[in-house]
């Protein structure tokens, strides 16, 4: 695998360049500037939770929270997150754009007819009256081709994402495998609460170190919808 000489980021094949640093990349690594995935991975863990063991890193409240959340069946309470895809964000716009036009759109010929006296309706100011809610289901119209619009641009970025989501997928099917990741971290030896953590922990690392600038909510979402779950079924 191709590596940096200067900051030694490890690549898969393909890339020549260092994205970090600009250096020009080198196929192998001498063995005594080598790291071990074990010694990469244990610093990852220092750097987030400096002067802790991997133990450690978890609260007892945390640990109670997981603990409850395994037993009814959902491994998923350590990065709970709110993260909708652009394909979610993108249907939710558009169900919005169509209600926002028919309303209005109905609305405005509501008023048009109401101030054209075709519409048996009684009121003091009619002016007033009509001038508010011509106004309000204007308003309306055009959100909805505000939310139109948007539902347009988050499709386009939904493809972006798909083709992301894909060659990440397509990169831990490659390169991650159970029985390492459990032989790094050492997590077969944990409770359950902790194995999770930790070989969560291992596939984040994993792959933010190889796909560089990845929205954090993004990631999360992938690893714990999809990514986890192909590699462990316990």
């Amino acid at each position: 695998m191709p590596w940096c000489p200067k900051c030694r980021s490890e690549y898969r094949t393909g890339f020549e360049v260092c994205a970090d640093c600009g250096c020009k990349l080198v196929e192998e690594e001498p063995v005594e500037g080598r790291q071990s995935s074990e010694d990469q991975f244990a610093d990852f863990l220092a750097s987030q939770f400096p002067g802790q063991e991997t133990e450690e890193v978890l609260s007892e409240e945390e640990q109670e929270e997981i603990k409850r959340t395994a037993m009814a069946g959902n491994r998923k309470s350590t990065k709970v997150t709110s993260y909708k895809d652009n394909a979610e964000r993108a249907n939710e716009n558009k169900s919005s754009a169509m209600i926002l036009i028919v309303l209005g759109g109905i609305g405005l010929i509501a008023v048009g007819l109401g101030a054209a006296g075709l519409l048996p309706i009684n009121i003091g100011n009619a002016v007033l009256f009509y001038g508010v809610m011509g106004a309000l289901f204007l308003f309306f119209f055009i959100s909805g081709f505000v939310s139109l619009k948007n539902a347009k641009k988050y499709r386009q970025m939904a493809e972006s994402e798909n083709s992301v989501r894909n060659t990440i997928l397509e990169w831990c099917r490659d390169n991650l495998r159970a029985e390492e990741i459990d032989h790094i971290t050492k997590a077969a030896e944990e409770q359950d609460e902790v194995k999770y953590f930790k070989r969560y922990a291992y596939i984040r690392y994993a792959i933010s170190q190889q796909f560089l600038n990845l929205e954090e909510g993004f990631l999360d979402n992938l690893i714990e919808e999809t990514i986890y779950d192909s590699l462990f079924h316990d």
